[in-house]
């Protein structure tokens, strides 16, 4: 799957489309990734946010689950979302919430719920690389201002950046794959968003 060399009409760089298909194939070649395997989905009572929000966490189908609830797509809403920090989360809540008051049914779709598959891994990987880059930001002055800073505040506002979400998205997309196409979605993160894209929903 090449990628498109425009981003709502503005052309990519092919250096930077060149940038981003390395990073897929380097994480894809890292954790294994088979575009073919993907979870059978289903939903649970999210602990602890079931009760205040009536959220539904995505996870896949395996013996033995409580409380198992077909994703639904009709007054519905699917919030995907990156157990990666806490600001998607807190962004993923309010969303919730909205969605209850609205009398709909938010499911919650984390992409770090899949850990055998090579999409969780990569964001895993990466995760920890940011938390390497961040605590040595808050230890060395120069090493903040002259890297981290400049990586963290100006490398990903360009757009051309964008092209490199969207080539890892490839890899978080299988875990989306068996949603319903129709059910209305939502990203507090620019890689579910993507990923939905590329799996085909709204």
């Amino acid at each position: 799957m090449s990628l498109n060399p425009t981003i709502f009409g503005n052309p990519i760089p092919k250096s930077s489309l060149k940038k981003a298909e390395k990073a897929f194939k380097k994480y894809s070649k890292k954790f294994k990734f088979d575009p073919n395997n993907y979870p059978k989905l289903t939903s649970v009572p999210m602990p602890q946010a079931y009760e205040e929000f009536g959220i539904y966490k995505v996870v896949k189908d395996e013996p033995g689950l409580e409380g198992v609830k077909p994703i639904i797509a009709q007054n519905s809403l699917m919030i995907g979302t990156i157990r990666m920090g806490f600001g998607h989360y807190r962004m993923a809540l309010a969303i919730a919430s909205a969605a209850k008051h609205a009398g709909l049914t938010p499911y919650w779709l984390d992409l770090m719920s899949f850990p055998d598959s090579a999409g969780s891994k990569t964001i895993q990987y990466l995760e920890n690389l940011y938390n390497i880059g961040s605590r040595l930001s808050q230890k060395l002055k120069l090493f903040d201002k002259w890297i981290w800073e400049p990586i963290t505040s100006q490398v990903a506002k360009g757009l051309a950046y964008t092209a490199r979400d969207k080539a890892l998205a490839r890899l978080f997309e299988p875990n989306l794959r068996n949603l319903p196409k129709d059910i209305p979605f939502i990203s507090s993160h620019p890689w579910t968003g993507h990923a939905a894209v590329h799996a085909g929903l709204k």
